[in-house]
C-alpha cells in the first residue's frame, strides 16, 4: 500500500526538490508497516478523515461504516493478527539542504 500523501516514485520527489532549488538532496526508498488496533478503526479513521466524509450524511454514518467494516474485516483478515490490523507500506523520505543567499 502506499498512502495518498506519498510520492510513490523517488524520481518524481527528486525533481521537486530539484526544482524548489535544493543544492544536495536524497530520496531513500523504505518499507515500513501500519498498523491500528483493529480492522474497525483502520476504517473509521480512513473514512471520518476522509474529505468525501462531508459527503456522507450524519445519519447514514453508522450503517455505511459498519458495511465497509464487514467487508475489510475479510479483505484485510491476512493482515490481522492477535485483533490488530498491521500491513506494508512503502514511503521515499526526503532529505535535503538548501542554502540561502545573502541579501
Amino acid at each position: 500500500m502506499m498512502a495518498p500523501f506519498r510520492f510513490c516514485h523517488s524520481r518524481d520527489l527528486s525533481n521537486l526538490a530539484k526544482m524548489a532549488g535544493f543544492s544536495r538532496y536524497v530520496v531513500t526508498p523504505t518499507d515500513n508497516y501500519c498498523e491500528f488496533r483493529s480492522v474497525e478503526e483502520f476504517v473509521y479513521k480512513r473514512i471520518l478523515g476522509s474529505p468525501l466524509a462531508d459527503n456522507l450524511p450524519e445519519k447514514d454514518q453508522a450503517s455505511v461504516i459498519k458495511a465497509i467494516e464487514k467487508e475489510a474485516s475479510t479483505e484485510l483478515k491476512e493482515f490481522v493478527i492477535n485483533g490488530r490490523l498491521k500491513f506494508p507500506v512503502k514511503a521515499n523520505i526526503l532529505k535535503a539542504e538548501k542554502h540561502l543567499s545573502s541579501l
